[in-house]
């Protein structure tokens, strides 16, 4: 049989804390993922704007560690749309090996860091060279090289993001449908993850991500 987890209009005005996880930074203006629920169950992120770190500026959305590859492959699809702009800001969508708040993966120039051991996710990072979305993978501490999709996020326009895991730790990547990319050895197929979305300030701005709906799908053993 199959699991699955959504979130959507059909949730209601309120995120459900048995199936969903919200977590903010310190700073005074960082807020947990919260339903708006004028909007039918849109979700917002907000960062905070210290312009630092992680543990002060993020919000971010996560489930359980109950996304197990190797029980038959994963898949996370997120309708995202960045609201108050696109510069100085780094997103993370995808799937990572804590509930605990943190950025799985940043870049700087073309630099990596990889705070996850084990992750599968869209990254757009501003203080990269190319601000396009990427693609990358660490499994076991151990990053894969580094996929510029070529595609920017636009401010206030939907995308939807997907990231199919495989049993053998292949990721493969969809932007609005179109495949940008397979991984292999992606991830470690025995660790079991959490669907993920994260938002941090790179300055001293807040910035803003609309979540319309995540769906998450595990075929069970």
């Amino acid at each position: 049989m199959n699991e699955s987890l959504k979130f959507g209009a059909e949730m209601g005005p309120v995120l459900d804390a048995n199936k969903w996880t919200a977590l903010e930074g310190d700073d005074d203006i960082a807020a947990p993922p919260v339903v708006i629920a004028a909007n039918n169950g849109l979700l917002t992120l907000v960062s905070g704007n210290a312009g630092d770190t992680f543990a002060h500026d993020g919000s971010q959305l996560s489930s359980q560690l109950n996304w197990i590859p190797a029980n038959g492959g994963l898949s996370m699809t997120a309708r995202i749309m960045p609201v108050t702009g696109v510069a100085t800001v780094c997103y993370n969508v995808g799937f990572t090996d804590t509930i605990a708040l943190e950025m799985p993966i940043t870049l700087s120039t073309t630099t990596l860091t990889t705070n996850a051991s084990d992750a599968a996710v869209f990254v757009y990072d501003t203080a990269a060279t190319n601000d396009f979305w990427h693609i990358q993978g660490v499994k076991g501490n151990t990053d894969t090289a580094l996929t510029n999709t070529s595609v920017l996020p636009v401010a206030d326009t939907y995308t939807i993001l997907r990231v199919d895991i495989d049993t053998s730790g292949t990721a493969s990547f969809y932007i609005d449908g179109v495949l940008k990319g397979n991984i292999a050895n992606a991830v470690t197929t025995s660790v079991a993850l959490t669907p993920t979305i994260a938002v941090t300030a790179r300055t001293t701005s807040s910035r803003v991500l609309y979540v319309d709906y995540v769906e998450v799908a595990q075929k069970r053993l």
